[in-house]
């Protein structure tokens, strides 16, 4: 498994030339014709190894999810192909559909050998298992279809409406191979929950995240829990605290705060929901909703980091998790080196270096509120403070400062606002872009390291690279991959990261 600092894992299980997936719902098999990532790319570079579909793509639809394999070789993949082909490869299904059956069983011999049992009902729904030999889904979708159980939300296929496909695959089981089992959304189990739409998608959301990284697993932790699937209401679990941030101009409603309640007991936390439409009119202001135990000072880890949080300071929580990966980049690279971290914020940047052995670590921003907070994260981590420096100062002010002393620093951070404004005057990211990238190429050192990171929304990472390319100074080099608890591989990302080196 891929580890990220010891903190969340890309999780899959090895086999004899292959891995087992527990899929989730929402992404691409692969690679798509615009260039777009799938989860065999996305777990190929996870693996180390060129992972090839067992099945063709076309049959797994993207909305399913559970078991699924891919093979590490052409010859494994075809081995693998002509077992599921003669039927010698067992799966097992759940299903929802909303159709009323007679009997709890069923057995099929023609055309396809299957056994259905019904597992539960409500007044609404039934949950069926499905055991059967055949390969493909989009086959046993429209078998099921005929016999009278069209899945929920396979409209293709007769079935009613729903925001989710609710075919699962349960377990498979490959000659040779300990069967593989991927354990069924919270929404099979408990069908009282599927008529109310809103709390679903946001149950489905929670287990997309625990497929990726068995979070539930590593309560400690921190992770976005959803993201594009809701654009007014996002979650994150900060250690014991499950954090959303509330985007509507209506305060919740009574069902509203009994949802938040139901999915904070599902996933074992403390709630907060803080209102976010005020921020660029009066940052300080502060509305929240919050369950009776819920914290005001509390503690959570980002792998073996610990950082605090706090419901009393500045609008958001205090660490951008978006950019996990890239800290974890710099805990790996940064021993004995200088690190200089610009627009700081709370010195998550600083922090990973620090505790990743580097020789200086600089930290500047022109809050003192949040790089007091800085060094309160540093304490926490057994790290003195006054061993380390933190500059209350205008970032480019401060690049003009060093530039003149000549000192140069081997990695610099630089995650700038899209806007802001200071006694200084105004900032605009889309203007000073080229000043910024040419101070730090004037302090970075010869064979340095720039990670340059933006969240302005008008530029794809695409139109970054590109302006960045037009000043002739840098070349760009890979980076550590986007996290997966943003937006999906193929979806177009806010956050946006280039790491760069000298021409």
């Amino acid at each position: 498994m891929l580890t990220l600092h010891d903190s969340m894992k890309l999780q899959f299980k090895q086999g004899q030339e292959l891995i087992f997936i527990d899929r989730p719902t929402g992404f691409l098999n692969q690679k798509s014709s615009q260039g777009q990532q799938g989860l065999v790319e996305v777990y190929s570079e996870a693996s180390g190894k060129k992972l090839l579909p067992v099945i063709h793509t076309n049959e797994i639809d993207p909305r399913m999810t559970g078991a699924i394999v891919f093979a590490e070789n052409e010859s494994r993949k075809l081995a693998l192909a002509q077992m599921f082909k003669s039927g010698q490869i067992k799966q097992k299904f759940w299903f929802l559909t909303d159709r009323r059956s007679q009997e709890i069983k069923y057995s099929l011999a023609k055309p396809h050998e299957i056994l259905l049992s019904r597992i539960k009902r409500s007044p609404f729904y039934e949950l069926w298992e499905a055991e059967t030999s055949i390969a493909s889904a989009l086959d046993l979708r429209k078998y099921l279809s005929e016999l009278g159980f069209p899945i929920l939300g396979d409209t293709e296929n007769g079935g009613s409406q729903f925001f989710h496909l609710c075919l699962h695959s349960l377990e498979l089981t490959i000659p040779g191979e300990p069967a593989f089992f991927a354990p069924p959304p919270r929404i099979f189990e408990r069908l009282g929950v599927l008529r109310d739409r809103v709390l679903s998608q946001w149950l489905m959301s929670v287990d997309t995240r625990q497929r990726l990284f068995h979070f539930l697993s590593h309560r400690e932790q921190t992770l976005r829990l959803s993201h594009s699937e809701d654009l007014e209401l996002r979650w994150e679990a900060l250690g014991p605290v499950l954090w959303g941030a509330w985007y509507k101009d209506q305060d919740p409603s009574a069902l509203d705060l009994e949802r938040f309640e139901f999915l904070a007991h599902m996933i074992g936390k403390e709630f907060r929901v803080r209102k976010m439409l005020n921020r660029g009119k009066d940052p300080l202001s502060r509305v929240d909703w919050t369950s009776d135990n819920c914290p005001a000072l509390w503690v959570a880890q980002e792998g073996q980091m610990k950082f605090h949080f706090e419901s009393e300071r500045g609008l958001s929580h205090g660490l951008f998790l978006d950019q996990r990966n890239n800290r974890d980049y710099i805990y790996h690279h940064a021993k004995n080196l200088r690190v200089l971290n610009l627009f700081a914020y709370t010195c998550g940047f600083s922090l990973a270096a620090a505790l990743g052995g580097a020789k200086e670590v600089v930290s500047v921003d022109v809050s003192r509120e949040f790089l007091d907070w800085g060094k309160q994260n540093f304490s926490l981590n057994e790290l003195a403070p006054e061993n380390y420096e933190f500059f209350k100062q205008d970032s480019i002010l401060f690049l003009k400062g060093t530039a003149r002393r000549k000192r140069q620093f081997d990695i610099i951070v630089c995650d700038p606002p899209s806007f802001a404004r200071n006694k200084e005057g105004l900032f605009s990211l889309e203007k000073n872009l080229e000043e910024l990238l040419r101070l730090c190429w004037e302090v970075l050192s010869d064979d340095g390291l720039l990670i340059f990171s933006c969240n302005l929304e008008k530029w794809t990472q695409e139109e970054l690279e590109k302006r960045i390319q037009k000043m002739k100074a840098f070349k760009i080099v890979k980076g550590p991959p986007a996290v997966l608890d943003y937006e999906k591989a193929h979806e177009s990302r806010l956050l946006k990261s280039v790491f760069l080196k000298k021409l």
